[in-house]
């Protein structure tokens, strides 16, 4: 285990700091300890740690008397959990085992960011309540993951969104909005499926919120996501318009004619009515999301 260049005895870590999201909140909370694991963190707080190594994980733990965690780390890659399905879950439902016996007997606090991925897709606007049955791998690590929260007694806030994209790459990979803004720019076809259906999250919008139900001790499951309903296609062609992009570029293409190894929910928007009660980070349009992310490229506020 790498140690940070400066040690700091600090109450929160963030665990997967160097992804999408995690690298938003890295913004956001200059004090916390970050961990990473292939992708380095140029930071004095952040060091290297492997969540699959249990005896590592609570030692880290212990180490930094850490008393509230926010764990943004996961495999989300949903083709590679289908093939690796124990891999999917040793990353994304076994380190709750462990970090919530610890948080237990030291009366701390969890924010899991979870997935829209543990609905079957075949009903859409999903809210806070309804039932969980995912239809892959993925889906189902990540319920067995809150699963184990919830049967915890620990303080949570379980935080389902969905598709989340942004301007960088992190952690190596190429988010989907990045993905097709690259193509589109270049001047190259892509091909976007017109019947599934999801709400894309900005992750600056998304931390903020996060920060904010930190902030607030805000507890229970919360929908944070767009306030849309919208196909892969339709995302594709608002990127093309807001930017100005040849949209004769997008070819449609349906699920059925997709080369995945795991199947995908249809619909798995979510419903945000809570976030929006709750929150005074508010969820926004797609548009609106696009519009911001237009300001960050043109070093725009």
């Amino acid at each position: 285990m790498e140690e940070p260049c400066e040690v700091h005895m600090r109450n929160l870590i963030i665990i997967g700091a160097s992804g999408l999201l995690g690298s938003e909140l890295i913004k956001l909370f200059p004090d916390a300890i970050y961990t990473y694991n292939s992708t380095e963190i140029k930071n004095k707080n952040a060091y290297r740690l492997d969540i699959t190594d249990q005896e590592s994980l609570i030692f880290s733990l212990k180490k930094f008397d850490i008393r509230d965690i926010i764990f943004t780390s996961a495999l989300t890659d949903v083709d590679k959990c289908e093939i690796y399905p124990d891999l999917a879950y040793k990353i994304n439902a076994d380190p709750f085992k462990y970090i919530t016996k610890y948080l237990k007997r030291i009366n701390g606090r969890l924010i899991q960011i979870s997935t829209d991925y543990v609905f079957s897709g075949e009903q859409g606007n999903y809210s806070e309540e309804d039932l969980r049955e995912p239809i892959n791998v993925y889906g189902r690590s990540k319920k067995e993951a809150e699963d184990i929260i919830l049967d915890s007694g620990i303080e949570y806030a379980i935080i389902r969104t969905s598709g989340i994209f942004g301007i960088n790459r992190a952690t190596g990979k190429t988010n989907f909005f990045l993905w097709i803004y690259n193509n589109l720019k270049e001047n190259k076809e892509i091909y976007l499926v017109r019947d599934q259906y999801y709400s894309p999250t900005l992750n600056s919008i998304l931390a903020r919120a996060i920060r904010e139900i930190y902030d607030r001790e805000i507890s229970g499951i919360i929908h944070f996501s767009s306030l849309d309903k919208i196909s892969r296609l339709n995302f594709g062609y608002i990127v093309a318009d807001i930017f100005g992009f040849d949209k004769n570029l997008i070819k449609e293409t349906e699920m059925k004619d997709m080369k995945w190894k795991a199947k995908r929910p249809k619909d798995s928007s979510l419903n945000n009515e809570k976030a929006k009660r709750l929150l005074n980070e508010k969820p926004v349009s797609v548009i609106d999301e696009i519009k911001l992310i237009r300001g960050f490229l043109n070093g725009k506020d």
